[in-house]
């Protein structure tokens, strides 16, 4: 029994001098007296998120290759950043729907571009306060040319360029829900954007 809380005490000092290592945010002076320094941001972890108002835009693209459809448009959406790593705001998109129609293999095809307005509430949320991390996203709205509801999560990559401005790569998964349809329509849509 001794033997085992002798090793538990050993261990439990191992990893504090570790962790007290890693986090380097104690300086000692002398055997009496230590002092504990701002921490230090570097390029690399530099907070770029702070709170306050936020705003993005994004240009996206989203084929719909079973449908003979191609949407693309863009979005903007403002809103408040809680914290570094919460976003909440509201946002429209601008979509144009290209619909390729053919009446019969034989037959002319007709190319139909049809503008959307979407608008939705969009939460963020970034999980590290880094200057490159990842970013996780919902984003749900109504189409009221379709009557349906539309939910959109996404993941992507924000890699922020100075204070208060980033550029995001992301995927985004649209699914459109609708009461006169039992089924669900769904689809893949990349994005890149700016956040101001």
């Amino acid at each position: 029994m001794k033997i085992r809380a002798l090793h538990l005490v050993l261990l439990l000092t191992i990893s504090a001098t570790i962790a007290a290592q890693q986090a380097g945010d104690t300086i000692s002076l002398n055997t009496d007296e230590s002092i504990t320094p701002p921490q230090q941001q570097t390029w690399w972890n530099k907070k770029l998120l702070h709170k306050g108002y936020k705003g993005y835009l994004e240009f996206f693209t989203e084929p719909y290759f079973e449908e003979n459809t191609f949407l693309f448009g863009a979005s903007t959406s403002h809103g408040r950043q809680f914290s570094s790593k919460i976003f909440l705001g509201a946002g429209t998109s601008l979509i144009f729907m290209k619909y390729g129609y053919i009446r019969n293999t034989s037959s002319y095809g007709l190319t139909v571009t049809i503008p959307i307005i979407v608008s939705f509430i969009d939460f963020r949320y970034t999980p590290f306060t880094k200057r490159i991390t990842p970013v996780l996203g919902l984003k749900p709205g109504y189409l009221i040319f379709f009557n349906a509801l539309k939910i959109s999560p996404y993941v992507g990559i924000r890699w922020g360029l100075c204070e208060g401005f980033g550029v995001n790569l992301g995927v985004e998964f649209p699914t459109l829900i609708s009461p006169y349809d039992k089924e669900e329509m769904t689809a893949v849509r990349l994005k890149i954007g700016i956040d101001f």
